[in-house]
């Protein structure tokens, strides 16, 4: 295939948009292994931070690689697919979390939360479509 400007610059932006969502989850795994040991501020305001400015580059680029991967007939449900799981996942998941923590400590969802987001990272690695 021929490399024209338009195909140079929409790689470079999936590139740049994979490498925002990598960053974004491995900040957001700092802050999941770092709060449950924050028992002073400093500790604390790095944990929140790195959660904070984690999810900040890691949703609209998720955002983003959904709607590209989508066909142009179906992004609209793609995306309503997407935000359904989202929010689905946000009534789910405090409830999971707080069996977690009333059964196995307070530390465990933290933990359990860092597992799943290293497995969305090896997810994003493993389907990242690198060879532009």
């Amino acid at each position: 295939m021929r490399m024209t400007p338009v195909v140079v610059f929409v790689s470079f932006l999936l590139l740049l948009l994979t490498w925002l969502l990598l960053s974004g989850l491995t900040l957001i795994a700092l802050g999941l292994l770092v709060l449950p040991f924050s028992r002073t501020l400093p500790p604390l305001l790095v944990a929140v931070s790195a959660l904070a400015i984690g999810m900040g580059a890691m949703q609209p680029s998720l955002n983003s690689l959904i709607s590209r991967r989508a066909g142009a007939g179906e992004q609209g449900e793609v995306m309503g697919v997407a935000q359904s799981v989202g929010s689905l996942s946000r009534v789910l998941g405090p409830l999971l979390a707080g069996a977690l923590f009333a059964g196995l400590g307070r530390e465990f969802p933290f933990f359990c939360g860092t597992v799943l987001v290293a497995a969305a990272i090896t997810e994003t690695v493993l389907s990242a479509e690198f060879d532009t």
